[in-house]
């Protein structure tokens, strides 16, 4: 009789482990399958698209323009007050 609980009691580990491992499987291939379009989705980027990327996204070149359009319309202003 004890022999007979022992079986079971293995094939029920046996079923859940195999279980396990088959969910373990569909895991790892939803994660490769995802990685495979995120690095897919990259786009690549050459020096000259870096280079003019940083020039319009730098705050300080961008204050500095600023300050020069600044400059251009106070001369504008003063030089129409005379």
């Amino acid at each position: 009789m004890k022999k007979i609980q022992f079986n079971k009691n293995l094939a029920t580990i046996n079923e859940k482990t195999s279980v396990i491992s088959g969910f373990k499987m569909i895991i790892s291939l939803v994660m490769i399958i995802g990685f495979a379009f995120s690095v897919k989705a990259q786009k690549t980027w050459d020096l000259t698209k870096c280079i003019n990327y940083a020039l319009e996204n730098n705050i300080d070149l961008n204050q500095k323009y600023n300050q020069i359009e600044i400059q251009q319309f106070n001369l504008l202003e003063s030089k129409a007050n005379l």
